[in-house]
């Protein structure tokens, strides 16, 4: 999910997905139960559907959108060794129940066992991903305030147990206007989420960034001390001001920024880092220091 921004409602609809999937896929296991059940008078329809992968429903969605969706999931990666397992153990049942006419106990007891770890799996994915929807930004597919939280926590915790500065900067849109005065009315939300892939892309590999209010992202910066951080956010900013927005109907939008970094003391609350953070981003929108402005004590 780096990668690409996914939305709400780009993730809420693969969720829907996933849901239908799994429902046709319970809808499969009865039919296959009930082939199962007609093979002991010589018929071998489950077998030849449990052969046949392709017909699981389940397999359709895994093996389609499913893993460039939830690529950093290791819960959707256990699902595929789940559901391969399963599918060999269906096709092993059906080949004996056709063979031996009753069922093999110990051999389905081993397959209903895969089923229900194979649910597990499905529902511990269902949950992660309502939990990653939760702290998805709508409009620019970024991580929002929760997620931003979150991450600060975790960056208190690294630099409390390493020893190594970690800053994050506020990014205000302190100004957005046409190239082109003869250009129509722009939309607010448009630019907002041109600036975010304009941020996002000119960053390290290793910052993220989030999006924190209206106009207004985060950045965390990862083994970055104040001093380096000024460089980072300084060239951020020259790259980001001198190379206009381009909308989706070409209009060229000129905007200006505004930047407050402060240190993540390991020994600060959360709050108490933003409060730094905005108080230098409030001395950059004035403009008397600079447009990047950095906290100190």
């Amino acid at each position: 999910m780096d990668e690409d921004n996914i939305s709400q409602r780009q993730f809420r609809a693969e969720l829907e997905r996933l849901e239908k999937a799994l429902s046709e896929q319970t809808e499969w296991l009865r039919n296959w139960h009930l082939d199962m059940m007609a093979n002991t008078t010589g018929t071998s329809s489950s077998e030849n559907r449990a052969q046949n992968d392709n017909q699981a429903p389940f397999r359709r969605w895994y093996y389609g959108q499913a893993p460039g969706m939830f690529d950093d999931s290791p819960v959707c990666a256990a699902l595929g060794f789940s559901l391969e397992s399963m599918q060999a153990q269906a096709r092993q049942l059906s080949s004996s129940t056709r063979q031996e006419g009753p069922f093999p106990v110990s051999e389905y007891k081993a397959f209903m066992d895969s089923v229900v770890s194979f649910n597990d799996l499905v529902f511990k994915l269902q949950r992660e991903s309502w939990n990653l929807i939760a702290q998805i930004d709508d409009l620019t597919g970024l991580g929002n305030e929760a997620a931003m939280r979150t991450q600060i926590e975790i960056e208190r915790e690294r630099a409390r147990r390493t020893k190594q500065p970690i800053c994050v900067a506020l990014a205000d849109l302190t100004l957005y206007q046409p190239v082109q005065p003869s250009a129509g009315q722009i939309s607010e939300a448009e630019v907002l989420v041109k600036l975010a892939e304009a941020l996002e892309v000119n960053l390290r590999l290793y910052d993220k960034i989030y999006r924190y209010d209206n106009d207004i992202f985060l950045i965390c910066l990862p083994n970055t001390d104040p001093e380096i951080a000024g460089l980072v956010v300084n060239r951020l900013y020259e790259l980001i001001i001198h190379r206009p927005l381009v909308l989706d109907d070409n209009t060229a939008v000129k905007i200006d920024l505004a930047f407050g970094i402060a240190p993540i003391n390991a020994e600060e609350t959360v709050q108490e880092t933003i409060a730094h953070v905005a108080v230098a981003l409030e001395k950059a929108a004035t403009g008397e220091s600079g447009p990047v402005v950095c906290w100190s004590a």
